[in-house]
């Protein structure tokens, strides 16, 4: 009779044991997803920083007549600037301009918007 309690209560601790490195499982492969997620997300910001900055830096590269006016439309949610981004001599216009809130609304963030870039 004891033998018989012993094997099951052997059973159950086993039992419990491989569940417990189930859930350790589980959770450190989350884990791991939530930060492939994140270095991916932070990678995106990391990038578009860069183009912002590279942009801003180079306003008016190009524009030799100082009559041209370089920002044509400077607001809080639009701005446009002329730039010779290539090289060619041929100005392009840039604009980064935000969305409504209502076009960010899928985020948890009420208050999101959307930077647009356009040249």
């Amino acid at each position: 009779m004891q033998s018989w309690i012993a094997l099951i209560a052997s059973a159950v601790i086993g039992s419990l044991v491989l569940v417990s490195f189930g859930q350790f499982s589980n959770d450190a492969v989350r884990d791991l997803y939530i930060d492939t997620l994140d270095n991916a997300a932070y990678g995106q910001l990391d990038n578009t920083v860069r183009v912002i900055d590279y942009d801003f830096s180079r306003i008016g590269l190009g524009v030799n007549d100082p009559s041209d006016n370089i920002l044509t439309q400077a607001d809080s949610t639009d701005l446009r600037f002329t730039i010779d981004s290539d090289g060619n001599g041929a100005l392009e216009t840039v604009r980064y301009y935000l969305s409504t809130v209502a076009a960010a609304a899928i985020t948890q963030n009420r208050n999101d918007r959307i930077l647009y870039r356009v040249v």
